[in-house]
């Protein structure tokens, strides 16, 4: 079992090396790494259900398929719409040290016209990241608060 583990890991390493030395391998991987396990779920629904609706001609698997078509269509509107939001971070110090207590503000700005519901913002500090619930704002209203 072991050498098998170790010619599995060989092989992948070896392919993935000569994936990396193509540009739009790179290029894709960036892509793909944003896809949550939940993506992954619905993209591999969506391609198992078109190749059931090709191949056996299934009605149910072509359902799936643009249902899941759907999903990923809103999924990345979603994501790739602007927010309204503008976030910013003061902190009392620019350097902390590892374990120290970091004190600062979050200042979250709606600089639409409508009002925006609560939202969670989520502060990359590192390599973590802290998220703080913004309440609602009305049209080009703010709100701040503080952190620790």
């Amino acid at each position: 079992m072991k050498k098998l583990r170790r010619i599995l890991k060989a092989a992948w390493r070896n392919a993935r090396a000569r994936l990396e030395a193509v540009p739009a391998f790179v290029w894709l991987s960036r892509w793909l790494s944003a896809l949550t396990p939940v993506g992954w779920a619905v993209s591999v629904a969506l391609v198992a259900g078109a190749v059931a609706a090709v191949s056996f001609g299934w009605i149910e698997g072509f359902v799936v398929a643009v249902m899941g078509l759907v999903a990923l269509v809103v999924a990345i509107a979603s994501v790739a719409s602007p927010s309204p939001l503008a976030v910013s971070l003061r902190m009392q110090n620019d350097r902390i040290v590892a374990g120290q207590v970091a004190v600062g503000r979050v200042r979250v700005v709606n600089e639409s016209a409508r009002r925006s519901g609560s939202t969670l913002v989520e502060v990359t500090i590192g390599r973590g990241s802290g998220e703080f619930w913004s309440p609602r704002l009305a049209g080009t209203g703010r709100g701040t608060r503080p952190s620790r």
